[in-house]
Formats: C-alpha cells, sequence, structure tokens
C-alpha cells in the first residue's frame, strides 16, 4: 500500500500566499472571481463588470502590476478564459504567471524583489 502525498486545495495554497503576503511590504488584493453560488449572485456580478478568467491576485511589486493566477500544488488547469487574460496582461507589460502553489507563488514574487 503506498502513501498517498497531502495535497493542499487551492484554498488552502492561496490562504498561505496572503499570510506569507501579509508580512511583506507589497501592495495586494485578491480579485474576487470565484463562481457564484446562485443565479441572483451571478446577475449582480454580471452587471458590476465580473469577468470569468481574471487572475486571482494583482500585485504592486516595487513599481510593476503583477498578476498571479493560483493553482493548486497539482491538478489545477488553467481555463480558456484564464489563458485570454494571463495573454492580455502580458501583452500590457504587466507580469502574469500561473503559480502551482504557495510556495511557487512566494518564489515569483521573491525573484521579482530581488531583481528591482
Amino acid at each position: 500500500m503506498s502513501k498517498r502525498q497531502f495535497l493542499m486545495s487551492e484554498d488552502a495554497e492561496c490562504a498561505a500566499f496572503v499570510r506569507w503576503l501579509e508580512t511583506q511590504p507589497e501592495q495586494f488584493t485578491h480579485i474576487a472571481n470565484e463562481t457564484p453560488t446562485n443565479i441572483i449572485q451571478a446577475a449582480r456580478l454580471k452587471r458590476m463588470g465580473v469577468r470569468a478568467g481574471v487572475p486571482d491576485y494583482m500585485l504592486i511589486v516595487r513599481d510593476r502590476l503583477v498578476f498571479i493566477e493560483m493553482k493548486r500544488t497539482a491538478g489545477g488547469r488553467v481555463s480558456p478564459e484564464q489563458q485570454h487574460w494571463l495573454d492580455v496582461l502580458k501583452l500590457t507589460g504587466a507580469e502574469a504567471h500561473v503559480c502551482e502553489g504557495f510556495r511557487e507563488a512566494k518564489q515569483v514574487v521573491s525573484n521579482l524583489l530581488a531583481r528591482w
């Protein structure tokens, strides 16, 4: 019988990333773009301009705008809408990354901090 590796959920990966970000001087926000729970909420969010595929996090690292789409460490996939947003953001000159888990997201931000 083999041991199964414990994988954190995407929510847990995001929570760990936010806890780390809160120790950093950079500004950040989670872009609340989750799937609505009912048709009324979906209609309200659409009226407010919520769009499918927008990355989970927007950060200002030094003087750069950085977007991070968070996925769980294994098994997450980028939807066509998410890929579209990542491509558009990169065309504007923003940094846009897909990170598989907290450790990768932390490394991306740490690398950006070291670069600038």
